[in-house]
């Protein structure tokens, strides 16, 4: 018998040991070695010891079951409670930090649509100087241009005038074609007048044929 009940209390303590905790286990490993003390001086009641040993352990058992259940509840309520706790305090400083992100970055466009307010004029008179001088430059490119265009009448004009010159050249050849007109002019002139001398021969040649008839016919009367 006291084999049987040793290995039955060793198994107990050792699922005892296994299944709860350091303290729990220990007081039973206690309560054990009394109860093994009191068999061995008193084997007749052994049985009714075991059934007090198995009845207050499995009590034991059973308010530690309940026990680490609600302690685990408890935790379990905790760690939601904390988590809740631990979220709205994570959301509220979420808010804050987005209220601030937003609060620096409203001040911040502020501060830029000042700047760009302020510094609008100032760029705008930079742009108008440096408009100014595209313009100087703009019109020193112009003076060269027109310059070159000068040049390029005065080209012009000397051409004209080398072109004025070959005209009253020609003009002066046609001069001297219009004298050697009036040069076969004089020419067919003295054609005409030779015509009219041929006529004028012509005309005295028939008054000499007539006197000779003449004086030929007086000879004839005379012969009769």
């Amino acid at each position: 018998m006291t084999t049987a009940t040793m290995t039955m209390m060793m198994m107990m303590t050792t699922t005892m040991t296994t299944t709860t905790m350091t303290m729990t286990s220990k007081m039973m490993m206690v309560m054990m070695l009394m109860m093994m003390m009191m068999m061995m001086m008193m084997p007749a009641m052994m049985m009714m010891m075991m059934m007090m040993m198995m009845m207050m352990t499995m009590m034991m058992m059973m308010m530690m079951m309940i026990m680490m259940m609600m302690m685990m509840m408890m935790m379990v309520m905790m760690m939601m409670m904390m988590m809740m706790m631990m979220m709205m305090m994570m959301m509220m400083m979420m808010m804050m930090m987005m209220m601030m992100m937003m609060m620096m970055m409203m001040m911040m466009m502020m501060m830029m649509m000042m700047m760009v307010i302020f510094d609008d004029d100032d760029d705008d008179d930079d742009e108008d100087d440096d408009d100014d001088d595209d313009d100087v430059d703009d019109d020193d490119d112009d003076d060269d241009v027109d310059d070159d265009d000068d040049d390029d009448d005065d080209d012009d004009d000397d051409d004209d005038d080398d072109d004025d010159d070959d005209d009253e050249d020609d003009d002066d050849d046609d001069d001297d074609d219009d004298d050697d007109d009036d040069d076969d002019d004089d020419d067919d002139d003295d054609d005409d007048d030779d015509d009219d001398d041929d006529d004028d021969d012509k005309v005295d040649d028939d008054d000499d044929d007539e006197e000779e008839e003449e004086e030929d016919e007086n000879c004839d009367e005379d012969d009769d």
